[in-house]
């Protein structure tokens, strides 16, 4: 019994093992390269050990890029709704005010002048949608460019490093949207588009892919999104139902 004990010990050793090498081959890590100190006194003081922060300011705090495109807010992931609480609190304690409340976050801006506004991402798991995890990179999963899929932790602040999508670093150099995920064709155009504006460039790939995803969704799906999009004056209860149908597979 103990010899077989020890044989089941060294196979979920081994599934562990090769589990942590594929997450491996999705992400890398970077060294940050600015604002360290922002960085230490968000993770020191709010977020602690409760949550990320992904996306946009992780991005510019990463990029070797000597021409930036900066970010608009700071985009905080919990990993649950106890977190998202705490962190909450210590928001406003540290001067943040509630700015505006949706369904997937809490846009908060603080009292003086001068900071950026935080977005702190509701613990959202809904369908195919996963914004809420104890592993970050569960949370990178759902982000569609690769120059988006970053995160800095409480850990990897500690080494000076962000955890980034392996193609992280050359698209972002070319600043080239590389699309890997995509939960809604229709939201995509618009966050290409906005991207697009921001400086970033498509190639031809990347809009077949929507197109693509486009075509293999049902014909319910399609018919719901279109009925919505071309009416003149929606409901709200339409509005929120083409909200949920935007951000869930």
């Amino acid at each position: 019994m103990e010899e077989f004990n020890l044989e089941l010990e060294e196979t979920f050793k081994k599934i562990s093992e090769i589990s942590s090498e594929n997450s491996n081959k999705n992400y890398v890590r970077l060294p940050i390269q600015r604002n360290q100190e922002l960085l230490k006194t968000f993770f020191e003081n709010i977020i602690k050990d409760d949550g990320f922060i992904c996306g946009g300011f992780g991005r510019i705090s990463v990029s070797k890029s000597k021409d930036l495109i900066p970010s608009g807010d700071i985009d905080i992931y919990t990993k649950g709704k106890d977190q998202f609480e705490a962190i909450s609190k210590r928001l406003e304690l540290a001067g943040y005010y509630e700015f505006r409340k949706s369904e997937t976050a809490r846009t908060m801006h603080y009292s003086f002048k001068g900071a950026l506004p935080v977005q702190l991402i509701m613990p959202l798991n809904e369908g195919k949608v996963l914004l809420s995890s104890e592993n970050v990179e569960d949370i990178l999963d759902n982000f569609d460019f690769s120059i988006a899929r970053i995160a800095i932790t409480k850990e990897s602040l500690e080494k000076n490093e962000a955890i980034v999508d392996k193609d992280f670093e050359k698209d972002d150099a070319k600043k080239h949207l590389n699309i890997k995920n995509i939960h809604c064709p229709v939201a995509q155009v618009y966050r290409l588009s906005k991207y697009i504006e921001k400086g970033f460039w498509a190639n031809i790939v990347q809009v077949v892919k929507i197109l693509d995803d486009w075509s293999n969704r049902s014909d319910e799906y399609r018919i719901k999104i279109r009925e919505t999009i071309m009416k003149e004056d929606p409901s709200q209860e339409e509005i929120q139902e083409l909200e949920k149908l935007l951000h869930i597979d």
